[in-house]
């Protein structure tokens, strides 16, 4: 990277990724070809083998016609759990960070209309004119690993990821909806009713927010959270967080209080063994993932 922070061509960057116990340092390399050929198809998933078949997925985010796509981090999530349920892979990092009081940014949303304003509000009572995302300055990164290599490394698992499913609707009226309710289709038939709960990585930027909400209403007996309304919004990390939080919920077997005065967030009622989690871009990109209770 020269001093005006651009990629050097010809030159590969080494990112530090993670250290895991008993293992030497895991890099991947990045290099400038690989993330100019991503352009064409919108984004790309980079991964690579390090020394004991440690498999490390990242998804790269990149600008298309100036718009940022945010699916990457469900896609993040959704190819390592492809690889590893397929035996391509043993063990996968995932997760990334954001930044969020970057001036460039913040400006760029509020040019484009998507930032909260006036006062602070739950993510589902921001309607009436006012909605929009609280940027938040958040990372999370997850380990997934197949159960019989975490066995044989003596780790202890969190939960269990079940399903992982994403899709890109155009975002005409009424498309964010039908593409939640396809994507639930693909995974309904795993999901124990009175058992589940669901945490929503929505960002209270309409009207992507408010088809999800649609969306949810149409499944009431789902006990729903939106962790925008504790934690602010961080983009691509946002979909990992809230898988990492869904195993902190099942570790409890129960929610965390509600954070909603219009109805949609409601107490849970029994054990929670099952969590759902959604993530809705404020442009582009659906996607829900399954986290179980193991045992």
């Amino acid at each position: 990277m020269d001093g005006r922070g651009h990629w050097e061509p010809g030159h590969r960057h080494h990112l530090l990724v993670g250290v895991l116990p008993g293992r030497e340092r895991v890099e991947i390399a990045l290099e400038q070809a690989p993330l100019a050929a991503a352009g064409a198809a919108g984004e790309r998933a980079v991964h690579e083998t390090a020394p004991g078949h440690q498999a490390i997925e990242q998804a790269r985010v990149v600008f298309r016609d100036g718009v940022l796509l945010r699916r990457a981090g469900v896609d993040a999530v959704r190819i390592a759990h492809s690889r590893i349920g397929a035996r391509q892979s043993d063990i996968a990092l995932v997760g990334g960070s954001y930044n969020g009081e970057r001036p460039d940014l913040l400006m760029l949303y509020e040019f484009a209309g998507l930032a909260l304003k006036n006062n602070f509000e739950p993510v589902w009572e921001r309607r009436n004119g006012n909605g929009g995302f609280a940027l938040a300055s958040l990372g999370a990164f997850l380990v997934i690993e197949g159960s019989d290599h975490a066995e044989k490394r003596g780790a202890k698992p969190l939960g269990r990821l079940s399903a992982v499913v994403s899709d890109r609707a155009n975002r005409k009226p009424g498309t964010v909806t039908e593409t939640l309710s396809r994507l639930w289709d693909r995974i309904k038939d795993k999901i124990n009713i009175g058992h589940a709960a669901l945490l929503s990585g929505a960002t209270g930027a309409n009207p992507a927010t408010a088809e999800e909400r649609h969306f949810l209403e149409l499944h009431s007996d789902l006990a729903v959270r939106a962790t925008g309304s504790y934690l602010g919004h961080g983009l691509e990390p946002q979909f990992p967080m809230n898988i990492a939080l869904a195993t902190a919920v099942l570790d409890h077997g129960s929610l965390f209080p509600t954070c909603d005065s219009t109805g949609l967030e409601r107490p849970t009622n029994g054990d929670v063994t099952q969590v759902l989690v959604t993530g809705v871009g404020h442009w582009r990109g659906e996607g829900l993932a399954l986290v179980e209770r193991i045992g």
